[in-house]
């Protein structure tokens, strides 16, 4: 006779987390600073073995046929007061790009080391993609465990 009793608690225990599962989805997790690299972009002033082509582009604004132009900048992995790298081998390249885009324009809350901030959020222009990276001119190698 205690079976019931049981099967009841159980059912009783999966329906509180199933609830808790489907809160948490609908609600979401609370955001934060992302973690990962700081970087520190540099602009290209030329390049070779680059050829303009077209990509499909689909971000949390919309989605969009885009023409990626040419590099505009280097982004290098930088050590900020003395925090750590999360990668110091991952870098960006940001390529121009133009797009045919009817996207609205949005308002966006963010929250970073730097603070909070409201932003306006306007037309795309920038398409930044990991690469890794080898100096074949000036200074060597980075050390980020050198002051």
């Amino acid at each position: 006779m205690n079976r019931p009793r049981f099967l009841w608690l159980g059912l009783a225990a999966v329906a509180l987390i199933a609830g808790a599962a489907i809160f948490h989805a609908q609600v979401g997790p609370t955001p934060g600073p992302p973690f990962g690299n700081h970087y520190r972009c540099y602009d290209v002033t030329e390049s070779s073995g680059f050829t303009s082509r077209s990509v499909k582009l689909k971000d949390q604004f919309g989605g969009v046929h885009a023409t990626v132009i040419k590099p505009r900048y280097l982004c290098n992995p930088v050590v900020k007061n003395g925090e750590p790298l999360d990668d110091p081998n991952l870098h960006l390249v940001c390529y121009e790009t133009a797009e045919a885009s009817d996207d609205p324009a949005h308002t966006v809350l963010t929250e970073d080391q730097f603070g909070q901030l409201k932003l306006r959020v306007e037309s795309p222009n920038l398409l930044c993609v990991p690469a890794s990276k080898r100096i074949l001119e000036g200074p060597g190698p980075f050390d980020p465990t050198e002051p």
